[in-house]
């Protein structure tokens, strides 16, 4: 206030028209010098800084990415930084002689001071200040967190910078990423990467420093899946190979991967809207980075809320993506620890990095928003056999800029909202209760806010709405009768952006695009599993109790691709020997595999019976999928194999019968076979000894052929002497074909059987529906609709 324009950075050396400002800058609670952020301004309007300053490369004085770090044009927070510099508590600046004004700034909690003086050419001016921390958010069981933090860390000098800034802005935890530029190319060595932590990774390079802890980890960076923040991990993602991380692998993989270390992953960018929305579904993430340069970025609050609105408790993280922000810390995450996790060292670092994972974390650009329903805090719950009425309890308070808004929400709708006396915007607690009726399975998260209106003409696009201050708890879950919160048209919000996902994959052209649409798929069934189970139950993680589901019935018939995916995905895989293949045939102890008939002697075998003779039949299904072309016969086959030596390898090989579609059944009977080949079933007998049939007998027909994944077979004979078969879903109305005049037997939804003797047909009705095979042991039928 009171300024023209904005000022520029600059330093001044002693001389005329020049005096020295002393400053000291001390904690209230400890009355010792503290590291803080510091404006000191000019008569001129300019900020001056100190001439020697080790810390000069963090001021932000920039404008990233043009000029060097700092004051990200572009991005939120927009409230007033100024130029500032970092500065550990005692020390001195040449200034302009004039009135000076100096602001001091200590992260989030501090109340922010300003003092102005007059500063006298050739003389100096002592000027001491002391910050107080007017949250104290440690006393409430929060602690601020910073997960995106991009510095080199080489030296013990690196890391006493980085305590330096954390102190300054005081950031309790501080997690530092070695990340792949540009994102896409990756080569799994340190020393290539940006922002390299060559003291290692994970526990190894956790240190802590007068209650501030800092750890190394990776962000694993592509322009098609996203970047993914990885903490826990003892070594690089894919260490020394080179990939194009825009291909392969897939996040979800490099998650359970690091899971599986004892660390955690989370999408940074709000996961850029891209595979994100396959990945949560698995449970191979663990949150997503979604406060970032003031603003909810990438999937966006409105997707957030469809995806807590599926069931998942997915939580929210915020983080700066220092330096290309406006000020380091600038969004933070605040988890609930105990003291005795906070003190634990490594042990803190892992249990924060826990609490964020578990959602027990509110996020912010600077106010505090202390959420209890019922008592229960971020990622508590409250269980109800029915429906009730819970007590909601916010507080919030700024230090640092105006909250304007507050809202309590349920299930993605604004429940209740208030708006903020302009008298008790800043640095007051604001205290709001609320009594919720719950009739359905919710969650309930509280959100504090301020914006401005920058006029613009019309010219320049209109007013924009600029976030001033942003705060945003994690939910606390209310569950009703067992139930998981449910809301169906988030459900369809989120299959609607996977899909979208799914096809930009699908029109990509890469070597392991297959298994990426694998992938995404399941996710896809795992969502469609909600809608049809109308809902998660309670209690359970959504992706384990959804794999069990949807893996047990996993249909591939129903993906739709396109003849030229189908090519490239369904290329030949050469055959092993007959030896090699035999070898990876897994048999129960004590039984041993013997190989009968290999090609030539046989071809496409789908189905064999073997007579009271030795005689082994085999259907040759040569024809599966087609019909014969127009003015052609069908491939089917019937052959018979005979081993003439005794040696249990058959070594004799005849077509028994062809010209059959889709044969896929035998029953041998009386020296011939009943065979299967719709729309018929025939009889087929050798009389004269040559291994061919002579007799020729259609003995049904009328069953259904129009999907030939669904097709009449399995002929068995049952233990009461009747031949039993499977219709599968085509059925059909089927007559005896030797009697003309028979009424039709309607087999659509059942399967049937015949007294071979009398071949008298008969529905084996409400016993199986759309069965496509059974055990003919005591005729019990296993129900199946694709095997």
């Amino acid at each position: 206030p009171g300024f023209q324009r904005g000022g520029e950075a600059r330093t001044v050396e002693a001389g005329p028209g020049v005096g020295e400002l002393r400053l000291r800058v001390s904690d209230a609670g400890t009355g010792k010098p503290t590291f803080c952020r510091v404006n000191v301004v000019g008569s001129d309007g300019n900020y001056y800084q100190p001439a020697q300053n080790y810390l000069t490369k963090y001021n932000m004085v920039g404008k990233w990415p043009k000029t060097g770090w700092g004051n990200r044009e572009g991005k939120a927070p927009w409230r007033y930084y100024g130029r500032f510099f970092y500065f550990w508590g005692e020390g001195s600046v040449q200034v302009p002689a004039g009135p000076v004004r100096i602001e001091v700034w200590k992260g989030s909690e501090y109340t922010p001071q300003v003092v102005n003086g007059t500063v006298v050419a050739g003389e100096s001016l002592g000027v001491s200040v002391e910050v107080a921390n007017g949250l104290e958010l440690p006393g409430e069981g929060y602690y601020s967190g910073d997960s995106h933090l991009h510095f080199e860390r080489q030296t013990d000098l690196d890391d006493q910078t980085v305590f330096d800034l954390l102190e300054a802005e005081d950031v309790h935890y501080g997690m530092i990423l070695a990340y792949n530029e540009p994102a896409g190319p990756y080569d799994g060595t340190m020393s290539v990467m940006a922002s390299p932590q060559y003291r290692g990774l994970g526990p190894k390079s956790t240190l802590k420093r007068n209650g501030y802890t800092i750890t190394s980890g990776q962000e694993y960076r592509s322009g098609t899946y996203g970047h993914l923040n990885l903490y826990g991990r003892s070594e690089l993602v894919l260490k020394g190979e080179k990939r194009d991380a825009n291909n392969w692998p897939l996040y979800g993989t490099l998650g359970r991967e690091t899971q599986g270390e004892g660390g955690y992953a989370w999408y940074a960018h709000g996961g850029y809207a891209q595979a994100i929305y396959a990945d949560f579904v698995q449970g191979d993430i663990n949150a997503v980075e979604l406060l970032q340069f003031g603003i909810y970025r990438g999937i966006g609050l409105g997707d957030w809320y469809h995806i807590l609105n599926t069931g998942y408790a997915f939580p929210c993280i915020g983080a700066s993506d220092f330096p290309a922000c406006r000020k380091m810390s600038d969004c933070l995450t605040y988890v609930q620890l105990s003291k005795e996790e906070v003190a634990q060292g490594d042990e803190g670092m892992r249990a924060w990095l826990k609490g964020a994972a578990e959602g027990r974390s509110f996020v912010s650009t600077g106010p505090a928003i202390l959420l209890e329903v019922e008592g229960k805090k971020p990622g508590g719950k409250i269980e109800s056999a029915g429906p009730v009425t819970v007590n909601v309890r916010m507080r919030v308070r700024s230090e640092i800029a105006p909250v304007s808004t507050i809202q309590l929400i349920g299930n993605g709708e604004v429940v209740e909202e208030w708006e903020v006396g302009i008298e008790n915007r800043v640095g007051k607690w604001i205290e709001l209760t609320k009594s919720v009726p719950v009739e359905k399975s919710m969650w309930i998260a509280g959100r504090a806010f301020s914006t401005r209106v920058e006029k613009k003409g019309e010219e320049k696009g209109g007013d924009v709405i600029l976030g001033d201050a942003e705060s945003h708890t994690n939910p606390v879950i209310v569950e009703i009768g067992g139930k998981a919160p449910y809301v169906a048209k988030s459900l369809d919000a989120i299959v609607a952006k996977l899909d979208g996902q799914i096809a930009i994959h699908r029109g990509r052209q890469f070597a392991e695009k297959s298994q990426v649409l694998t992938y995404f798929e399941r996710s896809r069934d795992m969502l469609l599993k909600i809608r049809e189970l109308g809902g998660l139950p309670a209690g359970e993680k959504p992706w384990e109790f959804l794999a069990d589901r949807v893996d047990a019935h996993f249909d591939p018939t129903r993906r739709a691709h396109n003849e030229e995916e189908l090519k490239a995905y369904l290329k030949p895989v050469p055959p092993l020997p007959v030896g090699e293949a035999q070898k990876k045939i897994e048999i129960s102890p004590g039984f041993e595999l013997q190989l009968v008939a290999a090609e030539p002697d046989v071809l496409d075998p789908v189905a064999a019976a073997i007579d009271e003779r030795g005689g082994l039949y085999v259907a040759e299904m040569r024809d599966y999928p087609y019909f014969p072309k127009e003015g052609e016969k069908p491939l089917g086959t019937i052959r018979l194999l005979r081993d003439t030596d005794g040696d249990g390898r058959m070594d004799k090989s005849t077509v028994f019968a062809e010209e059959l579609l889709w044969a896929a059944g035998i029953a041998p009977w009386k020296g011939g076979v009943y065979v299967t080949a719709p729309p018929d079933i025939w009889y087929f007998q050798d009389t004269d000894g040559d291994d061919r049939a002579d007799v020729k007998r259609k003995v049904f027909t009328g069953f259904g052929k129009k999907n030939q994944q669904a097709m009449l077979n399995n002929l068995k004979i049952g233990l009461d002497h009747k031949i039993y078969g499977a219709t599968a879903h085509n059925g059909g109305e089927v007559v005896h074909a030797e009697r003309p005049g028979t009424e039709a037997l309607k087999l659509t939804g059942h399967d049937f059987r015949f007294e071979p003797n009398s071949e008298a047909l008969e529905s084996i009705s409400g016993t199986i529906q759309f069965g496509n095979s059974f055990d003919d042991w005591g005729n019990r039928f296993l129900c199946s609709e694709s095997d």
